[in-house]
């Protein structure tokens, strides 16, 4: 009744596995779909982030942190002038 993994009745194949077996592959195709989209999301989200951080990067770049700027007037006896308050 079983020949070569597929079950035949006389020289023909079950109307069941047929279905089955077309089901399979349709499912194989799908799972495949899948991991292809997945694999390409994860590196265009890769790509977003490593733009991310190199927006980041630039704009920050030739910008002092405040305790850079506060040991740099500190040094120089300079102080941040704040503007004074208008008196109503």
């Amino acid at each position: 009744m079983k020949h070569d993994g597929k079950f035949m009745i006389g020289n023909d194949i079950p109307d069941g596995q047929g279905a089955v077996t077309e089901l399979l592959a349709e499912c194989f195709d799908l799972a495949y779909q899948l991991r292809v989209e997945a694999e390409d999301n994860e590196k265009s989200e890769e790509e977003d982030k490593d733009e991310k951080d190199d927006r980041a990067d630039s704009a920050t770049d030739g910008q002092l942190d405040t305790s850079q700027m506060e040991t740099s007037q500190a040094e120089t006896g300079q102080r941040e002038v704040q503007p004074e308050m208008a008196s109503a």
